[in-house]
Formats: C-alpha cells, sequence, structure tokens
C-alpha cells in the first residue's frame, strides 16, 4: 500500500503539472510519465499501452478524498497515513 500511495502521489502531481500544455506536448509528457511505471490519464497514451497496465476504474481525487488539500492533510502531513505506514 505504500509503494500504491508514493506512485499515486508523485504520478498525480506529475500529471497535474503537465495539465496545462497544449495537446502535443502533453502527450509527450504522458509517454515519459507511462515509461517510469505511472499510468497515463491520456487516453490516446492509455490505449497505446495497455497491456502495461491493468483495466481499473479510475478515480479523481475530488471525488474520493474531498480534494488535495485534505488528501495532503489526512495522508501526507506529518503523522499522516504515510507516516503510519512507514512507522515514523
Amino acid at each position: 500500500m505504500a509503494k500504491w500511495i508514493a506512485v499515486f502521489a508523485f504520478c498525480s502531481v506529475t500529471v497535474s503539472a503537465q495539465s496545462t500544455l497544449p495537446k502535443a506536448s502533453y502527450d509527450v509528457a504522458q509517454e515519459v510519465i507511462s515509461k517510469n511505471d505511472c499510468r497515463p490519464t491520456s487516453e490516446t497514451v492509455a490505449r497505446k499501452h495497455a497491456n502495461k497496465f491493468k483495466s481499473i476504474r479510475l478515480v479523481r481525487i475530488d471525488d474520493v478524498s474531498g480534494g488535495w488539500a485534505r488528501a495532503q492533510k489526512t495522508h501526507f502531513a506529518d503523522s499522516g497515513t504515510v507516516d503510519q505506514i512507514y512507522g515514523k
């Protein structure tokens, strides 16, 4: 579970940072993301790498955790979920 949270955090921040790029640049960034074992959010790139990632239902952070501010406080702040998993 800790690996999932770390990968999720890395990929989500990376994807968010890329969201303001033009479509062509966005897909290039998504290719890099995919090559680093993070699930791409671009449908075009996701279809290209469909054999690499199992089909799952993707959810938005706003829908499952009340947004990034709440997720940060709950999971990544001092004594949050990540610290509890790692025993800190």
